[in-house]
């Protein structure tokens, strides 16, 4: 073949070539002009642009120009864990140019389940895609990755396990301590879903059961995962008033036990509570220079994500959504709970203090269908009774009602998202188009970044942006083959148009598909090609090695 004609290594034809691309390599490096080969589903070559002309032998050629090349981002803090099985084109991360995602946060994951668990509706669900009727006897976190590699999927996904359902396994609901017999049980649950290919163990200790956890506990969970090479991911066990005492407690554990730690969606709550944030990432960039490797996810965005029942004090859910239910019929109960909510706590985390009754927009409802897209403050208005006794009113009938709530101040955030540790995150989920009234953060948390942290504000330059949503995640998962663009990676790519980025996302209208993607790669294939879906589903399950270290 004559020189000017270049195929790939070993010289058969590539399969889609690049050209005269803005390259963003997702590492950090500034941006050159390059032409970017791809063959299977690995980068060939990266070719930076010089005054020779070239001939490629390639299946397709695309003329980049004008264009930006990047890595597929990366979504390490999401809770698709179902919601990938009812929506497997994902199509508001495939629209932000999102290829992976990391599911099993706040310490919430499908498995493991135990036999009799509340769970015989995803049993029967899981097992479809697994044509297993032992699932019936308990669902192990194998069992469950088994049906998601099984499972034809648009993007990548990478699992946690969930300390709160290992909890759970091992405990139930009731606020106690573990007994050394039970800790064990849950160490071997952890072990499990480690030597399956779970990435690391998340906690999401501001939610029952995982609040009632003391940091003895979670330690012994931890060194388990530090075993194996994985990392600790803790949603803190406050994000308010003893926010600076949570963040002690997580790096003492990281320290204990040599864990990497990673702290989910940085945020401090409640207006009294803004500037902590800062404070925070001091004592982070502190605690790496001690030797903790520590990090952090965070979404461009103020509000947040809720429930009503994580509304109510820890001792109040002690049990679960029905035991609440029930103590809430008592006036006593219901009297503690009124005083205890009108002011901070050092024991739980009160949201509702934080965000206030404007500040809490109900999204989902099966029986309140009627107050989503209003505030707790609109529906006490509506019923001409005061704020707590709508959470009660409303608590009897449909204690799983989803809301959105305020609280978080926006210099906070910002500091957040243009810090050195601070990886893009959107914390939500695969989301069918007109489907309820999710978060703005499910179509455009990483848009956002791009058009109006970069393009419009020029906070963050374009590389360091792509790497908080490429390079820096794929580090922290240890996927040293992904989130970046070198010869030899899988061929995760996005190819956008920075200037034609853009959501029309907010929370009264949620859903609008984010725009700038022209095309996306995943494994090599492209799922969207020409600004069109192409209907492909290479995604695949990543699992890591289990190898104890």
């Amino acid at each position: 073949m004559p020189k000017n004609i270049l195929a790939a290594d070993d010289g058969g034809k590539l399969d889609i070539v690049f050209r005269n691309a803005k390259l963003v390599d997702g590492a950090g490096s500034p941006w050159i002009y390059a032409d970017v080969g791809v063959k299977g589903d690995r980068i060939e070559f990266v070719r930076p642009r010089t005054g020779e002309a070239v001939t490629y032998d390639a299946a397709v050629e695309i003329d980049c120009e004008g264009l930006i090349l990047c890595p597929g981002f990366i979504d390490i803090h999401n809770h698709s864990d179902l919601a990938i099985f009812h929506n497997p084109d994902a199509l508001n991360y495939v629209y932000q140019g999102v290829t992976t995602i990391v599911v099993g946060n706040c310490g919430t994951s499908v498995a493991p389940l135990s036999e009799g668990d509340d769970g015989s509706e995803l049993h029967s669900f899981i097992a479809e895609r697994t044509g297993s009727e032992s699932l019936y006897e308990g669902l192990s976190f194998a069992d469950y990755l088994s049906a998601l590699d099984k499972l034809p999927k648009a993007i990548n996904v990478a699992t946690l396990v969930g300390h709160g359902q290992v909890r759970s396994c091992a405990i139930g609901l009731e606020k106690r301590p573990a007994s050394r017999d039970e800790i064990t049980r849950m160490q071997a649950h952890v072990a499990e879903a480690m030597e399956a290919g779970a990435f690391g163990l998340s906690t999401g200790l501001i939610y029952s059961p995982g609040m009632y956890a003391n940091q003895e506990e979670i330690a012994s969970l931890v060194e388990v995962v530090a075993k194996y090479g994985g990392y600790y991911v803790s949603h803190l066990r406050s994000e308010a008033d003893t926010m600076l005492h949570a963040l002690k407690e997580c790096l003492e554990v990281a320290e204990e036990s040599g864990c990497r730690v990673q702290v989910s969606h940085l945020k401090a709550s409640g207006q009294r509570n803004w500037g902590i944030v800062d404070t925070t990432l001091k004592n982070m960039e502190y605690a790496r220079r001690t030797g903790i490797e520590v990090t952090f996810d965070v979404y461009a965005f103020t509000p947040s994500g809720a429930s009503l029942f994580v509304l109510f004090p820890d001792w109040a859910r002690s049990g679960g959504k029905a035991a609440l239910q029930q103590k809430i019929k008592d006036p006593d109960v219901r009297a503690r709970i009124r005083r205890e909510l009108v002011r901070p706590s050092t024991q739980w985390e009160n949201i509702y203090l934080d965000a206030k009754p404007e500040g809490l927009l109900i999204t989902a409802s099966s029986k309140f269908p009627e107050y989503v897209g209003k505030t707790v403050a609109d529906v006490a208005a509506l019923r001409s009774q005061d704020p707590i006794e709508v959470l009660f009113a409303l608590a009897e009938e449909d204690i799983d009602i989803s809301m959105i709530a305020g609280g978080m101040g926006e210099e906070d955030n910002r500091k957040a998202l243009i810090h050195r540790l601070g990886m893009i995150c959107s914390d939500s989920r695969a989301t069918k188009l007109g489907e309820g009234m999710p978060h703005p953060r499910t179509y455009c948390a990483f848009s956002k970044v791009l058009y109006q942290l970069v393009r419009d504000e020029s906070l963050l330059p374009l590389e360091t942006a792509i790497y908080k949503m490429s390079g820096l995640p794929a580090w922290k998962l240890g996927l040293g083959d992904r989130g970046v663009v070198r010869p030899g990676a899988k061929a995760d790519l996005i190819v956008l148009d920075i200037w034609k980025a853009g959501c029309a996302s907010t929370f009264a209208d949620p859903h609008h598909y984010a725009e700038g993607v022209v095309h996306l790669l995943v494994n090599g294939q492209f799922v969207v090609k020409d600004e069109q879906l192409t209907e492909v589903l290479p995604g695949q399950l990543l699992r890591r090695k289990s190898k104890l270290v």
